[in-house]
């Protein structure tokens, strides 16, 4: 799963013109060469609280790949004690600098021989491992939990730290009471210490990468679910006090794990499977193998709302609640079963994930809902290449930090629409033949793309190096600019489908299947067509005028398609299509049209309609665009609509309206809506329009409670809101607000808001400058690179010496990329 790195946006250039499209730079980054394989890894631990040290005994079973006499093993900043051989007992001499261990083995070792190597060490993780000091719930007492993607677990184990190796694993751990540590696979010990303490002992039978290795300590309770098929067993660890939570929110995980082992007829591999809450988890969520780790933010009561992550720009998020468990659920097929060999190869992992819980979507809400998924991933991935003009393949070995890589929009998203297109092209039957072929053949194997081709190739027996060229190697997307027109005299209908995206370095002309569908006088003909070349050109039979020509309606392709139509076309279009086209139809409407009393006349039809959710929502946000009192009191309507996305969507919409009636409107919503998520949007939309709102009232929104402290995130914002956007008289009047939170008491979230908005109101302030610094210097990830991104920004120089050790010292490429970026910005004015 992706961990969410916060970007700063200093100005914004309108117009997608002015950068031509292109690929990403960054290092080339081949596959890594190894010299042995490990059999075994065996981790003896015990936590050091005072000290925030891990004291380590690793024990490595392996053999070598050539003939050797020495290993080298990956350890960052690890003080090492001793190595040995643990056949003769014997003490090895060892080497290490800040990040490599050299082990001499003593003896020279053939490939057909095994050796066990014990190795001694200390370690002060500043990646891989977190200490967590308090949380609200964990009655602030210190945790830990781990997060390793992307090669950081050698932060606090000396391991091989590449995904192209595969092991099993074993944990001895040993805490205060009354904290439980847990891991991967089974607990076969909890052992009572006399020094008061104990030491659990979890061991993973089946080979996985190191990367999915996990420790969780906290004071956790087990909360057990049905076991899947009757014998997996499942269960979730959270705090006592949110077992109810925890039965409600998870209640699904074993049809899940069911639903998944029949669609791929492979079934779940592992001995079981355990989801964990920590709070300040600074990822949303992460698969390690059997004990995948949430954010506590994926607790709610079940009236809350469905989405995972506060959002107050958009009415539907990227991830539900529901769609982060399948998706962590499904990287036990794709990702813990077979896996990327490299980061290059991540879209093998995070792509099919993300089509995993849309396929479950599919399976639990229906096809609108999966369709209205791959629209929403595609305008996402349409906007990124927009304002970001990049077009990276989703196999690509150039980047520099794995953010790079982990790029929600191409990784996840259209990755996961890309292979939405390769069912259609393949069709159900051959689409999930071939991953079950890939599921068995490459089973507990780290792979490739290729490996991918191979397994379909083999399985389907068709061809689909041309697929894996276009989308896969290949990167970008066509334009389509579709033209029709009916020629009443030969009874014909014309249409002419140009590409006209770029042709630049590593985009071309595509080639593609699309169904056509035309309706006239009550009938309905579909046909298929491959579009092959730059310029298209078909001809259909058709008795009289079409009421609608659709061009990929059901929304298969993964494109952008321009297709201009008379709001007459449009409005039958959003009565009659599948819903993307009516999607399209919608848009196009109140884009081209929005002073076209049909437009509001089509949307008001829409919203009384039993239509699915998504298009009344979407109907509902771009009222905005339709500048007319009618329209305006068709918004405010809304908000009583017993759907909460179409509240959102009009609380988001009235916060672009400057008007008494929007601000009366959004107060009412803020103190009077249910849902935490709809009230705290509400509030930002409210200081969009009203500057004039006063610490005063913000400070009472602050104390307002609520899911995940969604109220008082906004309310952050919300300052943040004023003296950005408005430039309000004595901005430092706020200043006291944000203060109060950036403490790790609070969320990352809060914490990361309060920072910028603090650096809103009052940038030249010592005091921030302070904070800034001793976050860099210890805090979770994503507020280290909050902090780091504002202090480049500020451009003050006293954050040069804490930039420079981070940039050196952090065992996450990321921190350090972050670090390195802000000192540029800092020494910009030196």
């Amino acid at each position: 799963m992706k961990r969410t790195i916060f970007a700063l946006s200093i100005f914004c250039l309108s117009g997608a013109t002015l950068h031509s499209q292109h690929l990403p730079g960054g290092t080339y980054r081949p596959n890594r060469e190894r010299s042995y394989d490990i059999l075994h890894y065996k981790a003896d631990l015990t936590i050091d609280w005072s000290k925030k040290q891990i004291i380590g005994a690793a024990t490595i079973r392996l053999h070598p790949l050539a003939t050797a006499s020495s290993i080298e093993l990956d350890a960052y900043w690890l003080k090492i004690s001793e190595a040995k051989d643990l056949r003769s007992g014997k003490s090895l001499r060892f080497s290490s600098t800040d990040m490599v261990l050299n082990i001499e083995l003593g003896r020279t070792l053939q490939p057909t021989d095994t050796i066990s190597i014990m190795i001694g060490y200390t370690a002060q993780p500043t990646a891989g491992l977190y200490f967590v000091d308090e949380g609200p719930n964990t009655g602030n007492r210190p945790a830990i939990f781990t997060y390793g993607e992307g090669g950081i677990h050698a932060n606090w184990l000396p391991i091989y730290n590449e995904n192209n190796d595969k092991f099993s694993t074993e944990m001895f751990v040993t805490v205060e009471k009354p904290h439980t540590a847990i891991s991967n696979g089974k607990l076969l010990e909890t052992k009572e210490n006399a020094n008061g303490t104990r030491t659990f002992h979890w061991y993973q039978s089946l080979p996985h990468s190191n990367y999915l290795i996990a420790l969780f300590v906290g004071d956790y309770v087990s909360v057990p679910l049905r076991p899947a098929f009757g014998s997996i067993p499942l269960s979730v660890w959270v705090h006592a006090g949110q077992e109810d939570q925890a039965r409600s929110v998870f209640a699904r995980t074993p049809e899940m794990v069911e639903f998944y082992s029949k669609r791929f007829n492979f079934r779940y591999p592992w001995d079981k499977y355990d989801q964990i809450s920590a709070f300040d988890y600074a990822i949303g969520a992460m698969e390690n193998t059997t004990i995948t780790g949430h954010n506590d933010k994926i607790l709610r009561k079940p009236d809350q709302l469905e989405e995972f992550n506060p959002d107050f720009e958009n009415y539907n998020a990227n991830f539900t609640a529901e769609a982060i468990i399948s998706h962590e659920l499904g990287h036990h097929w794709f990702g813990d079963n077979t896996t990327c060999r490299t980061l290059a190869n991540l879209w093998m992992n995070e792509s099919f994930a993300s089509y995993m819980m849309m396929l479950w979507d599919e399976h639990r809400l229906g096809r609108d809902y999966l369709q209205s998924q791959t629209q929403f991933a595609l305008q996402a991935y349409l906007s990124y290449v927009a304002r970001s003009h990049i077009i990276r393949p989703l196999e690509y070995r150039s980047f520099d930090s794995r953010d790079e890589i982990y790029n929600t929009e191409t990784t996840y998203q259209k990755g996961a629409i890309v292979l939405h297109m390769l069912r259609r092209v393949l069709g159900d039957q051959e689409f999930f033949k071939g991953l079950e072929y890939f599921q068995n053949k490459y089973q507990f194997s780290s792979v490739e793309s290729s490996d991918l081709l191979t397994a379909f190739e083999e399985s389907t027996g068709k061809n689909l190096t041309w697929f894996f060229d276009q989308w896969i190697w290949g990167g970008g997307h066509p334009v389509f600019e579709v033209h029709s027109a009916y020629v009443p005299a030969r009874k014909k209908l014309e249409v002419k489908v140009e590409q006209v995206q770029p042709l630049v370095e590593g985009q071309g002309v595509f080639t593609l299947p699309v169904e056509i569908r035309i309706d006239s006088k009550g009938t309905t003909h579909k046909h298929e067509v491959w579009i092959e070349g730059q310029s298209e050109h078909f001809v259909f039979d058709v008795d009289s005028a079409p009421d609608m020509v659709s061009f990929d309606g059901r929304g298969d392709l993964v494109a952008d398609i321009r297709f201009e139509k008379t709001p007459k076309e449009l409005a039958y279009q959003l009565n009659n299509d599948e819903l993307p086209g009516r999607m399209a139809a919608l848009r196009q409407l109140t884009s081209r049209y929005p002073s076209n009393p049909l437009t509001l006349n089509a949307i008001r039809s829409l919203l009384a309609s039993g239509a699915h959710w998504t298009l009344k929502a979407e109907a509902t946000m771009l009222l905005r665009n339709l500048h007319s009192n009618d329209a305006v009191s068709l918004l405010l309507s809304q908000l009583s609509s017993k759907d909460y996305h179409e509240r959102k969507a009009s609380v988001i919409a009235l916060g672009s309206l400057f008007t008494e009636a929007a601000r009366k409107a959004l107060r009412t919503t803020v103190d009077s809506e249910k849902i935490d998520d709809v009230s705290a949007t509400a509030l930002v939309s409210l200081a969009k329009i009203d500057p004039t709102l006063s610490p005063e009232y913000l400070r009472s929104q602050l104390q307002r409670n609520s899911w995940y402290d969604v109220k008082r995130l906004a309310a952050l914002k919300a300052i943040e809101v004023l003296a950005a956007e408005h430039s309000v008289d004595q901005p430092e009047r706020f200043v006291p607000l944000a203060r109060d939170y950036v403490n790790t008491k609070y969320n990352f979230e809060l914490r990361r808001q309060a920072l910028k908005s603090w650096a809103a109101c009052a940038p030249t302030d010592g005091q921030l400058i302070n904070k800034l610094i001793s976050t860099v210097k210890n805090d979770i990830l994503a507020v280290q690179t909050t902090a780091m991104e504002l202090l480049g920004v500020l451009k003050d120089a006293r954050a040069i010496p804490v930039l420079e050790e981070a940039a050196r010292r952090s065992g996450d490429i990321d921190v350090r990329k972050a670090a390195r970026d802000a000192l540029e910005e800092v020494r910009k004015v030196e």
